[in-house]
């Protein structure tokens, strides 16, 4: 079964080079192929990684990876692995958004992740009362308050500057 000539391919890879290699090594596997349909073309690629387009696709592809999640490294299920993964986290960027955690959550996060207590986050928070209040939601974050706990635990400035339920304290 005859699909393009090597000449029409040269001339797309002469155009772009960058595909040349793929080019060969399809047009080596077609050559020696004996399909009789497009059938068997088909059924010779049914395991090809295809690009994920829809949420159907990005289920079959988390299934698969979980199959695949302990393949050994340097096979061709480790390749494939290599390769949904990768597709998959492009889909995830594209089609599905991860909220922005609490910012009084996350404050307690990263002071948990440094073994750090409330007294070692009282500098960040203009002393031990205000710690206390913000930590409890009495008080909101300052500007100031933001630039340093971004500065002292690293903790991103567009968490922090999420508004965020802050309890006032009634007089």
């Amino acid at each position: 079964m005859r699909i393009l000539s090597r000449s029409t391919l040269r001339n797309f890879w002469e155009s772009y080079p960058d595909v040349e290699e793929a080019l060969k090594a399809w047009y080596y596997e077609a050559s020696h192929a004996r399909w009789q349909s497009p059938a068997d073309i088909k059924s010779a690629h049914r395991n090809a990684i295809r690009p994920i387009k829809t949420k159907a696709d990005y289920q079959n592809a988390l299934q698969e990876i979980d199959l695949l999640f302990d393949a050994a490294p340097g096979t061709a299920e480790s390749d494939r692995l290599d390769v949904l993964s990768t597709l998959v986290d492009a889909y995830e960027k594209a089609h599905v958004p991860i909220e922005l955690p609490d910012p009084i959550e996350a404050i307690h996060y990263y002071m948990e992740a440094r073994g750090w207590s409330q007294q070692d986050l009282e500098p960040c928070l203009e002393g031990r009362a205000w710690a206390f209040e913000v930590l409890s939601r009495q008080r909101s974050l300052t500007l100031e308050m933001i630039r340093k706990l971004n500065q002292e635990l690293g903790i991103p400035a567009e968490i922090l500057i999420q508004p965020y339920g802050a309890f006032q304290a009634s007089a």
